[in-house]
């Protein structure tokens, strides 16, 4: 039985200097066999800790506009700030 590359199956079309490109990846732009890519681990649904912690405290004034911005968010209201 003969092996059959991806190279025999059009999978892949040559460039100069011995590279070739993958016709099937074409959505992401032409990527030559000199391309390094990494994958990344899919992370949705995995439960994160929150990266926007602060321990501090709030003055008066702040504490006020911030209960205000909490109130027009869970409102569905428009607010500058």
């Amino acid at each position: 039985m003969a092996t059959v590359s991806a190279a025999d199956n059009g999978l892949f079309a040559p460039l100069p200097d011995q590279e070739y490109f993958c016709t099937v990846c074409l959505k992401m732009g032409r990527n030559s066999s000199l391309n390094c890519f990494w994958h990344a681990e899919d992370i949705r649904g995995k439960k994160q800790e929150s990266c926007l912690n602060w321990n501090g405290q709030l003055t008066r004034q702040q504490q006020k506009v911030s209960n205000e911005i909490i109130a027009s968010i869970n409102n569905k209201e428009n607010r500058l700030i």
